[in-house]
């Protein structure tokens, strides 16, 4: 396999990147009353900042995220040959985490285990570690797959987070379609998405149509739900499920592949991982690190090993970099934002005293906010 350079991996993840010019005077209260050009990005830790990519929109573009993965799991795997479980974390991390995963399985030779981690952003006790049975999943894709093939039409596919984009991003790889994923209640805070993967794409457009695989727990009705908010979003839309019972002839064998979907994914499915193995906990960007320090917790206190973790670009916050080491948690990445903001310097993406003030930013994270009059918000945003 032919490496990425440094240079080339900046170019791809550029074309997602975004920068803003945050006024040196602003209070919380004023921020939603500022053109969203002027608008600084709220992080999941509650800080504010200039600039942010919408990296977990990756995955719509197969090539890219497949690229990536290889790239990752070689760093990964010169870390460590004794993996044999993988995290990622919701939702950003997920599809990842998931193609880390399977990267690594060809690297290492025995079966990588991978489970994700969803509410790790506020705290252990809060957290679920949901096990995936790939080998169950991985059959009733196929079989879904056959059953629908040439006989429903659609554009790209929209996975259901968090349980509906493993199964969706496979779906789509298996029908060569675009992907994107879909929250059941929208993104509180940063880009208060509902849909990731739609802005920017240039292989959708309005009025597509949308294959929507639900949550496995509740296929049936997370695929409408789902439904309902790419409708609104100006998308025409087709239940997978309910296509695939449709086209069955015989519904009670289609009833009981469902309940294998569903039980594909079960909490804290040790039977399946051997503890004395080191796991990696994955994000798809790492700014403060606190999601991943979460999620390494809550992973340790459910008896993993985990001092690794791993992320396709990390932002070489010091305050993250303190964290990390307090954790005793070692970061793998394929770039840090400062290389990445030289490539955008270079092709002239942004005007200079956009990147001069973020490289500010990146220097003195905290100073840069309490500068401006900016508080921390608890409720945290972008991931």
């Amino acid at each position: 396999m032919k490496r990425l350079s440094k240079g080339e991996l900046a170019k791809i993840i550029a074309g997602v990147w975004e920068i803003r010019k945050v006024p040196d005077k602003v209070t919380n209260e004023e921020i939603e009353h500022l053109p969203p050009k002027n608008r600084p990005f709220l992080y999941a830790s509650g800080n504010w900042g200039p600039g942010y990519g919408m990296v977990k929109a990756l995955p719509s573009r197969k090539e890219v995220i497949e690229t990536i993965g290889d790239e990752l799991a070689h760093k990964v795997a010169e870390k460590n040959h004794d993996l044999n479980s993988v995290f990622g974390n919701v939702t950003g991390g997920v599809i990842p985490g998931w193609v880390l995963s399977n990267k690594l399985e060809k690297l290492l030779g025995p079966p990588v285990n991978y489970s994700y981690v969803g509410g790790s952003r506020t705290g252990a006790s809060e957290a679920d570690i949901i096990t995936l049975d790939k080998q169950i999943l991985n059959r009733v894709i196929r079989e879904l797959h056959e059953a629908i093939a040439g006989k429903v039409n659609f554009d790209f596919i929209a996975g259901m987070t968090p349980s509906g984009m493993v199964p969706g991003y496979e779906l789509s790889k298996l029908f060569g379609v675009p992907f994107v994923y879909v929250r059941e209640v929208r993104k509180k805070g940063g880009q208060k998405e509902m849909i990731t993967g739609i802005d920017g794409n240039p292989y959708i457009k309005p009025g597509d149509t949308a294959l929507v695989f639900g949550q496995t727990q509740n296929l049936f009705a997370t695929s409408q739900i789902g439904c309902k908010f790419l409708q609104e979003a100006g998308f025409k839309t087709v239940s997978a499920v309910e296509a695939w019972a449709e086209l069955s002839i015989a519904c009670p064998v289609i009833m009981k592949k469902l309940e294998i979907t569903g039980s594909a994914y079960s909490k804290l499915g040790f039977g399946a991982f051997h503890l004395e193995k080191i796991g990696v906990d994955v994000e798809e960007l790492v700014n403060f690190a606190q999601t991943t320090c979460n999620s390494t917790q809550v992973l340790r206190n459910a008896g993993y090993k985990i001092n690794l973790a791993a992320c396709i670009l990390f932002y070489g916050n010091p305050l993250a970099v303190k964290m990390l080491e307090e954790n005793g948690i070692e970061m793998v990445y394929l770039l840090t934002l400062p290389e990445l903001l030289d490539e955008i310097e270079s092709q002239g993406i942004y005007p200079q005293d956009y990147i001069s003030d973020y490289r500010d930013f990146l220097a003195h994270p905290l100073d840069w906010q309490e500068a401006r009059g900016l508080k921390p918000d608890k409720r945290g945003g972008t991931l």
